[in-house]
């Protein structure tokens, strides 16, 4: 069983280790070598509220940043970071983690800040969507209303 370990001590005290188990699991059938894990959260929050970040929309109650996991016999081949948007009343769903660029830093002007997804990314974020069945979110619709946009790319190939 593929699991996370994260540090869930206090910075006054010493390490203290919790294990963090994907929310879903998922094995493509066609190449049953080839599996998803899913659901793991970026850190312990049980004693901590959702953290809200300055580029969510208002009508997000949260995003949490979450990590799934790509599997080669039930090894770890690929991490991606998502966002689990939690709309209220049954509609959550998943986005792709946007990445922040700043414009017009070294123009000496003052940044305005742009959110960003690969169209990998985007797309990955959709089947994981598709496989929790989360049929009353519109992925696409809440992009834009995060203002985030969609380059073409590949995790491996740097963005222009």
């Amino acid at each position: 069983m593929l699991s996370g370990l994260v540090d869930v001590a206090a910075s006054d005290e010493p390490p203290a280790l919790a294990v963090l188990q994907p929310n879903y699991r998922a094995v493509y059938k066609p190449r049953p070598e080839l599996g998803l894990a899913w659901g793991f959260p970026a850190y312990d929050s049980r004693n901590e509220p959702p953290a809200e970040h300055d580029w969510q929309p208002r009508h997000w109650r949260s995003v949490a940043l979450r990590y799934a996991l790509v599997l080669l016999n039930g090894a770890m081949v690929w991490q991606v970071e998502y966002g689990q948007v939690n709309l209220g009343a049954g509609r959550d769903g998943v986005i792709a983690w946007p990445f922040t660029q700043y414009v017009g830093w070294l123009a000496g002007e003052s940044p305005s800040l742009g959110l960003w997804v690969r169209e990998w990314e985007r797309d990955f974020a959709r089947l994981l969507n598709t496989l929790e069945g989360n049929t009353a979110f519109d992925p696409a619709g809440e992009e834009a209303a995060a203002e985030i946009s969609v380059v073409a790319g590949h995790p491996l190939v740097p963005v222009q």
